[in-house]
């Protein structure tokens, strides 16, 4: 009888888990699609997927307890990929709650192995939904599935990942990358490959796999930590780009997501509970506890057995440009500045670059937009590129007042009351504006 795995659940992480799993050859199961609209992307594996492998997609709602069982007919193993990055209160409970605890209740009225991905911070006395849900979702399928496997995954990424996209659109068209508290937040980006590969070692029909994972919850992260900072400038770094990253308090960031959540889901979307998810560290935790297993541990205990299954490339492997976020860059471990100046530079500077729009209001805002593309063109930095448009927007701004008539677009006056000639500086125009108000006309040279 044909292996059986259902993925419930679509997307980025759904897709590569599908076609890693379809790949193996230790079980050659066959692929179910199962979400509210499964056919888009099921259409996009039938390319990479043998039809013999991929069966037809059966819509469910997690929801509606009803639509499972046909879902899960015959299911040997179902991966549960439950779960919303924005809504309300109420939505986290309905899908990441109640939705996982109905997937639960279906796959143990088939007899079928739960793999049910929830999230590191995952707390049932959290004080934000999305981790709160997770946590409550745990407990509540580790009580209804005992030998079901819970993985925790870290940031994941890959190529057509959500986070580094969605930065990468935004320093497009931001003049500068925010990032709140400093971005000293500890993140453990796990590449989606080693994702994939993981949950097709945990579908397999195996009794040492089964023995090994069977009621435990696995932390998934990559080999490197970085800061929330650190992905940022790489972000920059592989894309070419050139942006000033910036420290905005937590407080800014709450009163951005009050007014933002309340907005349709777009590229800018952020939430509070996104802000003071921020706040703490998202990295695996090193003490293991009597119902965990490492990830790390669990890659190579239980390696692909043949040369076949390796169609996801791993994190050393993978010459993708998101995957090169974690090679090279594990030396770097504390988080340096983004700027070379000192702080009492950086005032001088905002000062001078003040002083300079005053003189020339248009070549400001002609030059500054364009400093990252002169930095680009001239391969120098752009805070040199700034300083060097900067003081020629302020000669430009003094040379009339000090060379007069010797300087372009100079204009002598004659003042008509005492027959003198004034350099273009404030003083002549002062004077000028008095004497036309008296003369009613101007008189040049």
């Amino acid at each position: 009888m044909p292996h059986k795995v259902v993925v419930c659940g679509a997307g980025f992480l759904g897709t590569n888990i599908a076609r890693n799993v379809a790949a193996s050859r230790v079980q050659r199961p066959q692929i179910q699609l199962s979400s509210r609209n499964p056919d888009k992307i099921h259409k996009v594996l039938q390319h990479t997927i043998p039809s013999d492998r991929l069966l037809p997609p059966v819509p469910l709602d997690v929801t509606n307890p009803s639509t499972l069982p046909p879902a899960f007919s015959d299911a040997n193993v179902v991966v549960s990929l439950v779960g919303v990055m924005h809504g309300s209160p109420k939505d986290f409970e309905d899908i990441q709650l109640r939705g996982a605890e109905n997937v639960a209740n279906a796959v143990k009225d088939v007899g079928a192995k739960l793999i049910h991905f929830s999230a590191i911070g995952a707390d049932p006395q959290s004080d934000i939904p999305y981790w709160r849900t997770k946590g409550l979702a745990e407990d509540s399928i580790l009580r209804i599935c005992p030998d079901a496997t819970i993985l925790r995954p870290s940031l994941v990424f890959g190529p057509e990942d959500d986070f580094f996209n969605r930065f990468s659109r935004l320093s497009k068209y931001l003049p500068v990358l925010p990032v709140f508290g400093g971005g000293r937040a500890l993140l453990q980006p796990v590449y989606v490959g080693d994702v994939a590969r993981a949950v097709e070692i945990l579908s397999r029909d195996d009794p040492d796999v089964r023995k090994e994972t069977a009621g435990k919850i696995i932390e998934a992260g990559g080999p490197d930590v970085f800061t929330f900072r650190q992905l940022m400038e790489l972000v920059l770094k592989y894309n070419h780009r050139y942006r000033p990253i910036i420290s905005l308090p937590f407080q800014v960031g709450m009163l951005q997501g009050a007014v933002l959540e309340r907005l349709p889901v777009n590229l800018f979307t952020i939430t509070r509970s996104q802000v003071k998810q921020l706040q703490a560290d998202n990295i695996v935790n090193p003490a293991a506890s009597a119902g965990s297993i490492s990830f790390k541990d669990l890659l190579e205990k239980f390696p692909h057995l043949s040369p076949g299954d390796n169609v996801m490339p791993n994190a050393t492997d993978d010459k993708t440009d998101a995957a090169i976020l974690t090679q090279g860059e594990s030396t770097a471990s504390t988080d340096r500045p983004f700027s070379v100046f000192t702080k009492r530079e950086k005032w001088f500077i905002v000062g001078l670059i003040s002083f300079a729009g005053i003189f020339s209001p248009l070549t400001a805002n002609v030059y500054f937009p364009a400093i990252p593309a002169i930095s680009i063109a001239f391969n120098k930095s752009t805070e040199l590129i700034n300083l060097t448009v900067t003081m020629y927007m302020v000669m430009q701004g003094i040379a009339p007042m000090y060379h007069r008539d010797r300087c372009w677009g100079y204009r002598r006056h004659l003042c008509p009351q005492r027959k003198r000639r004034f350099p273009w500086n404030i003083h002549s125009w002062t004077h000028d504006r008095s004497c036309y108000r008296t003369s009613n006309r101007w008189s040049a040279s």
